[in-house]
């Protein structure tokens, strides 16, 4: 049963359900979001599906990772609008209308609805002749709500300029997220006291190196309100230390680190993809699409393993 859930998951197209739990005041309840990417090709006809979910399932607010449209090829969503129209697509009256496309028929679905709308842009939105500036033209509306309006400015007052902007706090969302390491940041750690650093030993992880040594500390960094806990991590077979950045101030340190683990593992889990089944070299005589050969890729993976556990 948990194969067939895991292949459902994989087969059609990934909207996730991310609830939070209570921060701060408690008393909060748990509240929901819709996060989705990529709507090329068929956004004209499931994200109005989308929204009437989200909508159904009492989600605060949408948040799209970008790809909106193709660019570089004609939608199938649109050739077919076309076709019933009876004025098939040209280049120029494609690129002309791709963006208004994604407004009129993906955006428009939830403002009808009443669900706010965060707008990312994607890879393809800068695919020429299409440029940053293009997209933020025609998406102004949604990359200047109130609610990025007031947080861009809380973080810089004089900042007026609509454009991308991904920095969003609200109801207090945990995070743990890997930082940068700059040589600047390198050098003042490496000035830390042997006496600040303990090894402590993860929990539940199958691995050669389980007890690393950790530098816990406080930490606030601009832009954000409040402080924040950063993590560096040594002995965990890097040559450098790893920093992990978080909001979660009270949780144990193993736990932590062992929670990002997990989503380690599963990158993981895509890279012996890549060099077991070639993942990254479709060799495939048929034009077939590459997200549905990775999809595929994974369904292969995910038996394999299965087969692994039942043979032993």
């Amino acid at each position: 049963m948990r194969l067939r859930y895991t292949l459902a998951l994989l087969v059609f197209p990934i909207v996730a359900f991310a609830q939070t739990p209570p921060q701060v005041p408690a008393a909060d309840a748990p509240w929901h979001f819709v996060v989705a990417g990529d709507s090329r090709n068929c956004g004209d006809v499931i994200m109005p599906a989308i929204a009437e979910a989200a909508k159904n399932n009492g989600a605060r607010f949408y948040w799209h990772l970008g790809d909106w449209r193709a660019i570089y090829n004609f939608d199938e969503d649109m050739v077919q609008a076309a076709v019933m129209a009876g004025t098939p697509l040209q280049i120029q009256s494609y690129l002309r209308g791709a963006f208004k496309d994604a407004i009129d028929n993906q955006l428009k679905a939830f403002d009808d609805r009443g669900v706010a709308v965060f707008v990312g842009i994607g890879n393809h939105e800068t695919t020429w002749p299409m440029t940053r500036g293009a997209f933020v033209k025609a998406f102004k509306g949604y990359l200047d709500l109130p609610a990025i309006r007031d947080q861009r400015l809380k973080d810089d007052p004089t900042d007026t300029t609509v454009r991308t902007y991904f920095h969003i706090v609200t109801n207090g969302i945990d995070f743990i997220t890997l930082r940068r390491r700059s040589d600047k940041l390198l050098r003042k750690i490496a000035l830390t006291p042997t006496s600040a650093w303990r090894r402590i030993e993860l929990e539940n992880v199958t691995r050669l190196y389980r007890t690393p040594r950790v530098l816990d500390q406080q930490i606030e960094l601009p832009g954000y309100d409040g402080p924040l806990r950063q993590l560096t991590i040594t002995d965990l077979g890097h040559e450098e230390p790893t920093l992990l950045l978080t909001n979660q101030l009270r949780r144990s340190t193993p736990r932590l680190i062992g929670r990002y683990a997990q989503r380690m593992l599963i990158e993981n889990n895509i890279a012996d993809g890549i060099d077991f089944f070639h993942m990254d070299a479709l060799s495939s005589a048929v034009a077939v699409k590459v997200d549905l050969d990775l999809q595929l890729t994974l369904m292969a993976s995910g038996l394999y393993r299965l087969l692994g556990q039942r043979i032993g």
